[in-house]
């Protein structure tokens, strides 16, 4: 059973997961969505919480005209774009790095080398782990400097994509596919040729991906109920952030075999699922082949100040979502993405944006009515604190984005009983007054795990 990896902190890191169409011409860029990320957490959370951030920015410079298409690999930890040539797309995205080179973004987050791993130069076993809606692969046991060869495949049997490197000392190899469309996908076949270092042929290793999908779930019961290959062994892991004073979570692991039809129901005890709560569902296909796949309990998160609410549902199914701002409804109809995203931006005639505010309500296909709460700011550049207005006895994350070092700091606050709160930066920045100073508070709601952040810029 393959070994959940989580990331480690680097010193360069940070779905929209709709697939969009393919976009013809333009530019490839590819933009880490992890910095300063926190470890022992799985990379899926930290990045699809970035993504939660950077979806509206993209959105906002494709209708500009700017970014032609995007879709995120958070399997990887980035989003690719194809953009305009000559676009400044660092600064349409506030801050998040352009790279035009697709190993350089994935060697931007650096990985834990599976735990069973090791010194296993000696050892020819080899284990290829996918993910899908991901273009990277994680292998291991391929025997010291091993060479590899891969493909990708659709149902057609047309060759979409391709791979090559090389094993490391300990027969560890992380590469991503490259070509037309690199995602790994149910159905997809996926082939690695192995040779020695003389060109030898070592073997050849190929499967067709199957389907591993999330039929319901039970937030009351905390029961997940999955389906996927037959008689199959699986592993399924639970994040689930306590979001207390020091930031622990639940972090528990699951294994069983798939029935004969393909399916478990998998009972994680008595805490209750929350929305935004992550689940990684780790089925072995083959003894050389591990499939992933991601699922989140659905939430909604919007931002005050700009126009764009997004929700996670049941992947493929339909979707609506109704913001109403001001007492006016405005309602987005179409279909949850492959990982369960969906989401709308508000415009006037003119195609201006609408900007929400507190007390904006949010409604959607399987959640419940939520009104989005009141979150201030302000900067006291003596003191180097960020101080503000947030729900009462509440914990959640300030954040100051420093142009001079070129990323974000954070700090992990708390509010009082009369709803005021204070973040200390002193010991991280220096802030003045005569400098620009983006800030972000991300609210996340205890009870339901919907999601409020607030941007706010400042400078001279």
């Amino acid at each position: 059973m393959k070994t959940f990896r989580f990331l480690l902190i680097a010193a360069v890191i940070f779905t929209l997961l709709v697939i969009p169409a393919q976009a013809k011409g333009g530019v490839t860029g590819y933009v880490p969505l992890l910095k300063d990320a926190s470890p022992g957490v799985p990379l899926y959370t930290q990045a699809r919480q970035a993504f939660d951030r950077l979806a509206p920015r993209l959105l906002a410079a494709q209708k500009q005209g700017i970014i032609l298409d995007f879709q995120p690999d958070l399997g990887a930890g980035f989003v690719i774009v194809k953009y305009t040539p000559g676009a400044d797309l660092n600064s349409a995205l506030k801050g998040f790095a352009v790279l035009d080179n697709v190993d350089e973004a994935a060697a931007s987050v650096l990985r834990e080398k599976p735990a069973q791993l090791e010194s296993r130069a000696a050892v020819f076993d080899p284990q290829f782990n996918l993910t899908f809606s991901s273009s990277c692969v994680d292998m291991n046991g391929l025997g010291d400097s091993t060479h590899v060869v891969g493909s990708l495949k659709d149902k057609t049997g047309r060759r979409l994509a391709v791979l090559e490197g090389s094993a490391d000392v300990d027969g560890y190899l992380y590469k991503c596919f490259r070509g037309s469309y690199t995602y790994v996908m149910p159905g997809y076949k996926v082939t690695f040729n192995l040779y020695d270092t003389v060109g030898a042929l070592l073997g050849i290793y190929s499967i067709n991906a199957p389907a591993i999908n999330v039929t319901s779930f039970d937030k009351a019961k905390s029961i997940l109920r999955v389906k996927g290959p037959a008689r199959k062994p699986y592993t399924i892991w639970w994040y689930h952030p306590n979001l207390d004073a020091t930031q622990t979570y639940i972090n528990t692991k699951k294994t069983g075999t798939l029935s004969s039809a393909g399916t478990a129901a998998v009972d994680f005890g008595t805490t209750k699922f929350r929305g935004g709560d992550d689940f990684y569902i780790y089925v072995d296909a083959s003894p050389a082949f591990n499939f992933e796949r991601w699922f989140t309990i659905p939430y909604y998160y919007c931002e005050l100040g700009d126009n764009y609410c997004g929700m996670y549902g049941m992947p493929l199914q339909p979707a609506m979502l109704t913001i109403t701002h001001s007492g006016v409804m405005h309602t987005f109809t179409g279909k949850f993405s492959y990982s369960g995203y969906f989401g709308g931006s508000l415009v006037d005639a003119s195609g201006l944006p609408i900007f929400l505010k507190a007390g904006d309500k949010v409604s959607g296909t399987g959640l419940a009515l939520y009104k989005l709460p009141a979150l201030t700011t302000s900067i006291n550049y003596t003191t180097d604190m960020v101080s503000g207005k947030a729900p009462a006895n509440k914990y959640f994350y300030v954040e100051v984005y420093d142009f001079y070092n070129g990323r974000w700091y954070y700090v992990w606050a708390s509010s009082n009983g009369a709803s005021v709160y204070s973040a200390d930066f002193s010991s991280q920045l220096n802030m003045v007054d005569s400098s620009a100073y983006p800030t972000e508070v991300n609210f996340v709601d205890k009870a339901t795990g919907n999601i409020t952040y607030l941007y706010t810029s400042y400078g001279p």
